[in-house]
């Protein structure tokens, strides 16, 4: 039986792979790339204006070159530049060189010039972990934004920097997409215009064109980044941001396709921020949808800036009361400081479901602009138990059927059978908004059950109505997972007494089953990172069909 489910995993989760990823996927295995390393001498185009504005890191490497990572210490003497003793994603960090554009880089250029020629010298030519095509994007990036704001690369920095976006060429992740292969496009594009000469009008071409096609594919109508999490979304925005800043800065260089290609740019960003205004709490942090934490990416706050820095400006915060984000599949609902989000809609692309969560219709709530009941957050990508919870149902909001997620969550970044909308609803009568959906992820299950999920949004109100469509009999499991700043205490019969402690405020949370309770739980709302929460629960064997009703009141 095992055996059998293995199979099933990777049957339903290969199928939805584009044919390109399989080709690529199949010869990565079969074939190495190898690039002829240059050695003679090289051209820096001369650059314009300086660049205007970049998002400053937060610092990562301290004395004694000791890097800071997901929460995590690790000294250079002692853990190097590869091994076991630190995450893939720690490694991948260590090798982006994101300290080159903290917000101490400045008081570290000399620092920054040694560990680059460290980096240099103990990196051998095309090793992993960090010649790997994705940290070697962003390491590109990197340097050269280093160099056209604090630093100084030397003429052998230079070279292995260009012998990088040489061996980048060869090694597109055709084989992932997705955001991947935009940051690819993106390193290709600054190395071809900050090199001069025949090669780097190559890498400019191929990355101009990968941006043109994975904009159409990966930019939804309604603003959103086709992965649905608002973290991504976030990066995505700012290497925008980061390409126009580069195209202003060398605009006496552009050809035709980078001109039109900047004014490509240019008119999709305010559409992009928008749309993460709507998913933001009224705190101005990000909904934990999907692969979404706290300080992996630029705030709205800091976009928002630098989208004014390079000359976009105008009236981007145009969200009041409701949104329907119809071609992300989220619902919005914001009156002053109270707000609700509820995930309706595709966990994201067929083909590239890495950084989706089994979410559908799970929602997050801030009352008095203080988050109340929340998902509970992404701290790691490691494969195991903790990486498979955090993506799991039971780790969010909404409701989960015999031990089972609503999309097959496995392994670290793969999925295999999915949970679609099949009903998607919103209408508003004088100061309520009606809203909602029914997803069909538990129908390969006995039960043959659909979830459906109501939301009723007015000022001082919310009620949640969810409905579970099905046959026989069936462990259910509804999950609320307050955030750390919630106390909760039992009142009468079904209902729940919370005091939000950033505001003294009193809510009353009502179910129409008794048998709610009270548990400990975890949120996540960092890499490396865990914080104590409590969560209202309820789980037991129901008979289908059956009813649930909520009640927030405040």
């Amino acid at each position: 039986m095992l055996f059998f489910n293995t199979i099933k995993l990777y049957y339903f989760t290969i199928s939805k792979l584009r044919l390109i990823q399989i080709i690529y996927q199949i010869k990565r295995k079969l074939f190495t790339a190898r690039v002829k390393l240059f050695q003679g001498s090289i051209q820096i185009r001369p650059i314009q204006n300086e660049l205007k504005h970049i998002i400053r890191k937060s610092q990562s490497i301290f004395e004694g070159n000791t890097f800071i990572i997901n929460n995590e210490a690790g000294k250079l003497a002692d853990v190097g530049w590869s091994g076991q003793e630190r995450s893939e994603l720690w490694r991948y960090k260590q090798h982006y060189f994101d300290d080159l554009c903290s917000v101490a880089s400045h008081l570290m250029r000399d620092k920054h010039s040694i560990l680059i020629d460290h980096w240099i010298k103990f990196n051998k030519q095309f090793e992993k972990p960090g010649w790997d095509p994705y940290p070697t994007s962003l390491r590109i990036v990197n340097w050269i934004k280093w160099d056209l704001t604090v630093g100084t690369l030397s003429d052998s920095q230079r070279l292995n920097l260009f012998n990088q976006a040489r061996w980048l060429h060869k090694n597109i992740e055709y084989h992932i997409l997705g955001n991947h292969i935009f940051a690819n496009a993106k390193a290709l594009i600054f190395a071809g215009i900050y090199f001069q000469g025949t090669e780097a009008e190559k890498w400019l071409s191929k990355g101009t064109k990968i941006l043109l096609i994975e904009i159409r594919e990966q930019v939804l109508d309604d603003g959103g980044h086709f992965e649905l999490s608002p973290m991504y979304h976030s990066i995505f925005v700012e290497d925008i941001l980061d390409l126009i800043n580069l195209f202003s800065s060398y605009k006496d260089s552009l050809g035709v396709s980078e001109v039109q290609v900047s004014t490509l740019l240019r008119s999709i960003v305010p559409n992009m921020l928008s749309w993460l205004h709507k998913m933001i709490h009224p705190d101005g942090a990000f909904t934990f949808f999907n692969d979404s934490n706290f300080n992996s990416s630029a705030s709205y706050g800091e976009l928002r800036e630098y989208a004014k820095a390079v000359g976009i400006d105008g009236n981007l915060e145009n969200f009041k009361f409701f949104a329907d984000l119809e071609d992300s599949g989220f619902f919005v609902w914001r009156d002053g400081g109270d707000y609700m989000a509820l995930d309706s809609g595709e966990i994201g692309p067929k083909y590239l479901p890495g950084h989706a969560h089994a979410d559908t219709l799970s929602f997050e709530l801030s009352i008095f602009s203080s988050r109340i009941i929340v998902n509970s957050g992404l701290s790691c990508y490691a494969k195991g138990a903790l990486r498979a919870y955090q993506r799991s149902t039971k780790a969010h909001s909404t409701i989960a059927l015999a031990d089972s997620d609503s999309s097959e969550v496995w392994s670290s970044f793969r999925v295999a059978r999915r949970a679609s909308i099949i009903d998607r609803y919103v209408y508003h009568s004088d100061d309520e908004y009606h809203f909602g959906g029914t997803h069909d992820g538990y129908r390969r299950l006995p039960c043959r059950a659909l979830h459906r999920r109501e939301v009723l949004a007015k000022k001082g109100k919310i009620k949640i109505t969810d409905q579970i469509l099905g046959r026989n009999e069936v462990e259910t499991e509804i999950n609320f997972y307050l955030a750390p700043n919630v106390e909760v205490k039992k009142a009468d019969g079904p209902d729940f007494y919370i005091m939000d402690t950033n505001t003294n405020q009193k809510i009353l949370l009502k179910f129409s089953d008794r048998d709610f309770a009270v548990s400990d739980a975890l949120w996540y709302p960092e890499f490396g990172k865990q914080t104590k929460t409590k969560k209202i629960s309820l789980k037991k064997i129901v008979s289908l069909p059956i009813t649930f009703e909520t009640f927030v009141e405040w």
